[in-house]
């Protein structure tokens, strides 16, 4: 996990898409320890991030 978070510190600002939402919310096997890291920077604040609007709202 070391790599993903020097990859985060240097940059600030993640757009995420759909697919790290679903990623996380179904515990991905390959996925979810990255996924993790992303969102426990966002509760932190040491990263932000931004979604579109679809992402958020769906169908």
């Amino acid at each position: 996990m070391k790599r993903i978070e020097e990859w985060l510190k240097k940059h600030p600002l993640i757009g995420l898409d759909t697919p790290i939402f679903i990623y996380h919310l179904e515990d991905h096997p390959r996925y979810a320890p990255l996924t993790d890291a992303l969102f426990d920077s966002l509760e932190k604040g040491t990263v932000r991030g931004i979604t579109s609007y679809w992402d958020v709202e769906g169908t």
